[in-house]
């Protein structure tokens, strides 16, 4: 009996990590371990996830994701810009990045992000508050992609 007991708590770790990168709307990858990387940055630092790293969750504010694969993804450069978001790597060698939204870095013109005209609002506290974000957001790409 005891037996039975200590194989049902056992962690089988996978070989090589798996990693699933997903937004509401799409997933770019899942359950892929054809690549050696992930690099992106998190409240405090860079990070870099690799293979047999120790169970974790970190908070992404919004920028840039790159996933160094060892071979071409169909339809995936493996740089994303994104709104922020959480990547967990779990204790059996799999990684979840769950992101608010995301795009690929190829399909963004990073020189007309902030650069739409908005309506004049008679509220002009208002608009310089919708500015700030805006020239935030702005500089915020324009340095991490």
């Amino acid at each position: 009996m005891q037996n039975i007991i200590k194989r049902s708590f056992a962690l089988v770790k996978k070989p090589k990590m798996e990693l699933t990168i997903r937004t509401p709307y799409k997933a770019f990858v899942e359950n892929y371990s054809g690549f050696s990387r992930v690099i992106t940055r998190t409240t405090e630092a860079t990070l870099v996830v690799q293979n047999r790293m120790p169970p974790a969750v970190h908070m992404l504010p919004p920028g840039s994701l790159k996933l160094k694969s060892e071979g071409e993804i169909k339809g995936f450069s493996g740089e994303l810009i994104h709104m922020g978001g959480w990547l967990v790597i779990h204790p059996d060698n799999t990684c979840d990045i769950n992101l608010m939204d995301a795009v690929d870095k190829k399909d963004v013109a990073l020189d007309k992000v902030g650069k739409t005209e908005l309506s004049k609002d008679p509220d002009a506290s208002a608009m310089k508050y919708i500015e700030r974000i805006r020239n935030t957001t702005q500089r915020t790409f324009l340095k991490n992609a």
